[in-house]
């Protein structure tokens, strides 16, 4: 019953899928419109949207950030930064072609534009790149501190822990560890 009502949970899981569909998805989607960039680039000033100029500039730049976005995506590499630019295109092409779609209620770029905007503010998850920069920066954070701001953190004497489940005490000067109003878990 507990896997059906889980309010918290693994959330790293979730970033690391989004960014699998949606970077496979932009990779797929500039590789296949570099293989015809040519056909891409007309088709784009077929549309009429724009001056054939900014058409030709735009066909062949993204194409390229499709498929280099796509895939810093995908290995979480820069995952903010990559999640904004990836949402921004994602308004270009909202706003270029249209927020409808004959066969949908809805155009599924809005659908794509959640995943990447859910990105920005949770992040990568636990599996990316972005984890070892993150460690760095925490361990250069914690080198800063002085010999007598790490033996205060060191002889703490006694740790409390109170939730509304349990209740945990923690005497690290004797070694005892004192645990009560435990409820299984089960």
């Amino acid at each position: 019953m507990r896997l059906l009502f889980k309010a918290r949970g693994n959330a790293s899981i979730a970033p690391l899928l989004i960014r699998l569909v949606l970077g496979t998805l932009f990779l797929t989607a500039g590789a296949s419109k570099l293989i015809d960039i040519q056909g891409y680039i007309f088709s784009l000033q077929a549309l009429k949207i724009m001056p054939d100029n900014l058409a030709f500039i735009i066909g062949f730049i993204l194409p390229f950030a499709q498929v280099i976005l796509g895939g810093m995506y995908i290995i979480g590499f820069f995952t903010p930064v990559v999640s904004l630019l990836l949402s921004m295109m994602l308004i270009g092409i909202l706003f270029a072609m249209g927020a409808g779609d004959p066969e949908l209620p809805f155009s599924y770029n809005f659908i794509f534009l959640a995943c990447t905007l859910s990105t920005i503010f949770s992040g990568a998850g636990v599996v990316s790149f972005d984890v070892f920069f993150d460690k760095k920066r925490k361990s250069t954070q914690s080198s800063h501190v002085t010999g007598s701001e790490k033996t205060d953190r060191l002889n703490i004497s006694e740790a409390q822990v109170t939730t509304e489940e349990n209740q945990i005490e923690l005497l690290p000067s004797n070694g005892e560890t004192k645990i009560s109003g435990l409820k299984d878990s089960q």
